[in-house]
């Protein structure tokens, strides 16, 4: 019985309620009290796991990306270096050039090695000036075609020059 008494109570509470909101609406305001399930709104269609695996991979690409630009950062500016004219600079860069393994230097420097090398052998009289340059024409065309591997070459790459170059046959 008290049941039925509270439940018209609750019933009457809300039907003034409603009242009430159908007269004063000049807020736009709906404050209709029946429960509403809410809406999902999908921002996107297909597979989740996909779209979400790929979401991911970018994020983890931007991270470390990030984390590589801030480890090049010079941290204190006394350690990065400073030249005083552009020719020193130059110099610093042919002398940075020269000072890498063989197979990591470029073809145009691994020719100027190779004639550095025949110059040095002509000056020291152990090859003429005309087999030098049927050397050079040679070798050239060997790195030109790959063919001329870093095994056959014996290079200091600390001083940047070739020793010896056991692919020819003096």
């Amino acid at each position: 019985m008290i049941i039925v008494i509270i439940t018209k109570m609750f019933s009457n509470v809300r039907n003034l309620v409603n009242d009430f909101n159908k007269k004063d609406n000049s807020h736009g305001i709906d404050l209709n009290l029946e429960p509403v399930p809410p809406k999902v709104i999908k921002e996107y269609k297909g597979n989740q796991y996909q779209l979400d695996a790929w979401l991911n991979q970018l994020q983890y690409n931007e991270y470390v990306k990030n984390n590589a630009k801030n480890k090049k950062v010079v941290k204190n500016k006394r350690d990065a270096i400073q030249f005083e004219t552009a020719e020193s600079c130059y110099d610093a860069v042919v002398k940075a050039s020269i000072k890498k393994k063989w197979a990591r230097l470029d073809t145009y420097t691994k020719k100027n090695r190779v004639d550095e090398y025949l110059n040095r052998m002509v000056e020291n009289n152990n090859i003429d000036e005309a087999n030098k340059l049927e050397l050079k024409q040679r070798l050239n065309k060997m790195i030109d075609d790959k063919s001329l591997k870093p095994k056959d070459i014996v290079y200091d790459d600390e001083v940047g020059i070739i020793k010896d170059i056991t692919a020819i046959k003096l």
